[in-house]
């Protein structure tokens, strides 16, 4: 039988036939209106006409412990009823959440009318995804998109605490987070869209697909840097890279460039020059003339997809948990 047909869209000539649940835990009264995990699922549903995709969404309270009661059992009765419709084999979590920009602690809910956080392990993490355990391990596929302020993994101690916590608690395939201090969410729609097309879809594995995806999100590197966490079930250890946008002008080599030279104070101060992959920045100010120099950092690689004549994805390992 010849094919005379191309490929229009896509290399993989095959999209994956699993079910696939999204499941959006959002902190109480948070505004999630016009997200983008709601529109991947939206992009999603032409592909199965005949079911096999879900969503689900709960808003969470768990800062007191009567709370965090009700909030495992609502989870639990939701996990009962998806389970009678089928056994579903990609999970898709996101969870909405606002963290301490000290300490990096996830919020928990409301106590006394405000807001309060909580450690990440056994306060938060363990309370949150515990009544989802089955439902993860059972799940061939599982990601996590952790859509919160960038303290969660700024601060040393909470990023090691949830490497940790995740590797032993519920151990999802991946989990994706996000740098900034003042994080957008809906700056990340070109990603989870790119996440939707070619891992849910096209069936690429993430580890593949994550390159591509951010090659999308070009703009998403200016706001904020992304981190991938990938875990090994079976050698029990967990792997965290980073990645992050360089511009020859504003981020060479990821570092953030001075608007103004802070001596001097004059704006649009730089002139440049590159040799042996070395930027050079020298003031204009005539009274000035110092000089910032940026090298690539050890043990980062350029990433090919979606490499302009002025910028570029760049990744690193940043660690590695056992």
């Amino acid at each position: 039988l010849p094919v005379e047909a191309s490929l229009e869209l896509s290399m993989q000539a095959q999209t994956s036939p699993e079910p696939v649940l999204f499941v959006h835990l959002s902190l109480v009264d948070i505004n999630t209106t016009g997200g983008p995990f709601k529109l991947s699922h939206q992009f999603l549903q032409p592909y199965f006409p005949r079911g096999g995709l879900g969503y689900v969404k709960i808003e969470f309270n768990i800062a007191m412990p009567q709370k965090a009661s009700k909030y495992r059992c609502e989870v639990e009765k939701v996990v009962r009823e998806l389970f009678k419709e089928r056994c579903w084999s990609r999970l898709v979590m996101a969870i909405t959440n606002h963290t301490d920009n000290d300490c990096g602690d996830p919020f928990t809910g409301y106590f006394d009318d405000q807001y309060v956080a909580a450690e990440i392990f056994q306060q938060f993490l363990d309370v949150l995804l515990a009544p989802w355990t089955t439902m993860i391990q059972c799940a061939k596929e599982s990601y996590i998109w952790c859509f919160s302020c960038g303290a969660l993994v700024n601060n040393v101690v909470s990023f090691t605490t949830l490497q940790k916590s995740v590797l032993k608690s519920v151990s999802p395939s991946s989990n994706i987070a996000f740098t900034t201090v003042q994080f957008q969410p809906n700056f990340t729609v070109h990603l989870i869209l790119a996440f939707t097309e070619q891992v849910l879809i096209e069936n690429y594995h993430i580890a593949h697909a994550f390159p591509h995806m951010l090659s999308q999100s070009n703009k998403l590197g200016r706001h904020t840097d992304v981190i991938l966490m990938m875990t090994d079930a079976l050698a029990g250890n967990l792997s965290a890279t980073r990645y992050f946008q360089t511009h020859i002008d504003y981020r060479p080599w990821a570092y953030h460039m001075p608007i103004q030279y802070p001596d001097c104070g004059i704006v649009d101060a730089w002139r440049a020059t590159t040799k042996h992959r070395v930027y050079s920045f020298e003031c204009k100010n005539q009274c000035c003339r110092k000089l910032l120099t940026f090298e690539q950092l050890a043990g980062s690689q350029l990433l090919m997809p979606g490499k302009t004549g002025s910028s570029s994805w760049m990744a690193i390992l940043c660690t590695s948990e056992s």
